[in-house]
């Protein structure tokens, strides 16, 4: 729950538990970043359910990517500047001062764009992603253009430099990082050394007030509110990151789904007519071999393995893919009549541990970030080994001959990009490893 008292805001929940006589009755509670909390209670006796633990707070009305050519460099940490919010989720960032939410005028996304704010209106112009480079800074995009981001318009510690949009480079003046303060947050530039903020100028509380840097005091003007946007996943390539361990959705030799510490490549498929997935694919549809990730046996009990598989029971490779609260994701599987989820086996923190499916109950073993991946990225390295030299031509070669009709990836091996393998792509494949 959210509520302002005097152009106070406070936040908490609302809660159906026992009054002082005993009988169930609707509630809330809320804390101010003042410091101060308030509450409330009903008379009347609570008739209602109780909200089931998959809700899904997935907003159709937004897109996890809207420009795939954008999406840059994957976030290197799991969380933001030591704090809890989750790197790579897109979020609403507004100022606590003034309840207004930082804004690109009119959608501009042209390098030098004024940054301000604005009423809170959900569109993509304030919709933007804290993507981290490292375990204390982070880039600030728009969901736009990944290849745009927040920035201070000078190189320089100095109060009243203005905030702009700018082409992503890694220069200091466009990293920042995250500080908690109560129940928001300061935005620190790295170009003054921490000590310059995100700062609505003179306090403004207008549509289009300024943004700028100033010495950071924590001030009210300076503080802000960052809530997900709960995006839906569109089709496309993605990692997928474990909440509680920070590592990623991979294979083991059998196709086993395991934990891993080096990034692995999925594509979703999504289907547009309803909420069911198609499939969860490791790098791409083969032409020859209809594999998927699935429930083994199509099973629902708990523990079940899930692999990378030929399928061979209907409804064994359909997921839901949920949104929950903080921005992250939850995968659903069919064998359980979406009652059970993908789960990190005893919540371990460790590589090579099984991911299964296992009763929802919203833990962090049960939660993922899901990132997208520039399909660009990896052209070349046809193993997917994460290298790109001469075992990717012999595994071209053998397939080009007949020798095996099986590619993890074979979008992987199509060097021009002309949606097939020939002799061509062998070609610029060998002018690619020998640097000619």
């Amino acid at each position: 729950m959210l509520i302002t008292i005097g152009g106070q805001r406070y936040s908490g929940v609302f809660t159906a538990a026992e009054n002082e006589s005993g009988k169930k009755v609707m509630s809330f509670t809320a804390v101010g970043n003042n410091n101060q909390t308030i509450w409330g209670a009903k008379n009347t006796a609570f008739a209602g359910s109780e909200r089931s633990s998959t809700a899904d707070y997935t907003d159709k009305n937004a897109e996890l990517v809207m420009n795939k050519d954008s999406v840059g460099e994957p976030s290197a940490s799991l969380k933001l500047s030591g704090t809890d919010l989750l790197s790579g989720v897109p979020y609403y960032i507004t100022n606590v001062n003034s309840g207004l939410a930082i804004d690109l005028p009119n959608g501009k996304l042209a390098n030098g764009t004024n940054i301000q704010q604005w009423e809170v209106n959900k569109l993509w112009a304030q919709q933007w992603k804290l993507i981290s480079v490292d375990d204390e800074w982070c880039r600030i995009v728009s969901a736009g253009d990944e290849a745009k981001c927040i920035a201070v318009a000078e190189d320089s510690a100095a109060d009243a430099v203005n905030v702009e949009l700018q082409t992503y480079t890694g220069a200091a003046n466009q990293l920042f990082k995250i500080i908690k303060s109560g129940t928001s947050y300061g935005i620190v530039s790295k170009c003054s050394d921490g000590k310059g903020a995100l700062d609505v100028f003179e306090w403004s509380k207008e549509n289009g007030g300024n943004i700028n840097q100033y010495a950071y005091h924590e001030y009210e003007c300076q503080l802000w509110n960052i809530t997900p946007v709960h995006p839906a996943i569109p089709h496309g390539e993605y990692t997928i990151r474990n909440v509680n361990s920070g590592l990623y959705i991979g294979m083991n030799e059998y196709g086993g789904l395991i934990q891993t510490a080096k990034p692995q490549k999925w594509i979703v498929c999504g289907n547009a007519e309803s909420d069911r997935w198609i499939g969860i694919d490791t790098h791409g549809i083969t032409p020859f071999i209809p594999v998927n990730v699935a429930v083994v046996d199509n099973s629902s009990e708990n523990g079940a393995d899930i692999a990378y598989m030929t399928i061979d029971k209907e409804g064994s490779d359909l997921f839901k893919i949920i949104c929950n609260k903080d921005g992250s994701y939850s995968i659903l599987t069919n064998a359980s009549d979406y009652k059970s989820c993908f789960d990190v086996y005893e919540m371990s923190k460790e590589p090579g541990a099984n991911i299964c499916q296992w009763e929802f109950w919203g833990g962090d073993g049960q939660k993922f970030v899901i990132e997208p991946v520039n399909s660009d990225s990896d052209l070349g390295d046809v193993n997917a080994d994460g290298e790109v030299n001469i075992a990717d031509i012999v595994e071209l070669q053998n397939y080009l001959l007949g020798k095996t009709n099986y590619l993890i990836d074979w979008k992987l091996a199509d060097m021009n990009k002309d949606g097939k393998l020939n002799g061509y792509d062998d070609i610029l494949l060998r002018r690619l490893i020998f640097n000619k």
